[in-house]
């Protein structure tokens, strides 16, 4: 296919690789058809039009979103220090495990900005003394407020309680 493509450019001295001037436009169309083709055969111009059509419906979903957002009661969550504090911990949880849809549905429908302040901005207006790398800040919380500890592969009460051992009913 290669060659029959150079074959259609004018190679002679002085023509630089342009198309030849008494067949340049039907050269052109040709070549054109000739991609088009190629791309279609190929799978990639099916995908091409597949993104386009993606993100013109999350450009219009975005405009739909943050008109509606911005009136119904998330607005009115983010707008509240604390309820800015909670969307931003549920979107560190959501980011720290790498949940990539779940937060792109997440940020417009809590009105949060993709540019946020640091992990360790909220976690220490949340109340953590001392933030870990090995858990989301959500996950500290829980255990501060419970008393587990992470320990080995489960979580353990640091209370004794006979239910917490007793084999799950069957």
């Amino acid at each position: 296919r290669r060659s029959r493509v150079l074959s259609r450019l004018d190679v002679r001295p002085g023509g630089g690789g342009r198309p030849a001037m008494a067949t340049s436009d039907r050269s052109l169309e040709d070549l054109k058809s000739q991609v088009v083709h190629t791309l279609e055969s190929n799978g990639v111009l099916g995908q091409i039009r597949a993104q386009l059509r993606a993100n013109v419906y999350k450009a219009i979903d975005t405009e739909e979103e943050s008109f509606s957002v911005s009136q119904g009661p998330s607005s009115r969550l983010v707008k509240s220090p604390v309820g800015r504090l909670m969307a931003e911990i549920v979107a560190e949880f959501l980011e720290f495990y790498e949940f990539r849809h779940s937060l792109s549905v997440f940020y417009p429908e809590s009105s949060l900005p993709r540019e946020r302040r640091s992990r360790t901005e909220v976690a220490f207006d949340a109340g953590l003394e001392r933030l870990r790398n090995d858990s989301s800040i959500l996950e500290q919380l829980v255990d501060q407020a419970t008393g587990y500890r992470k320990a080995g592969e489960g979580y353990h009460s640091s209370a004794s309680s006979t239910t917490a051992s007793s084999p799950p009913p069957q």
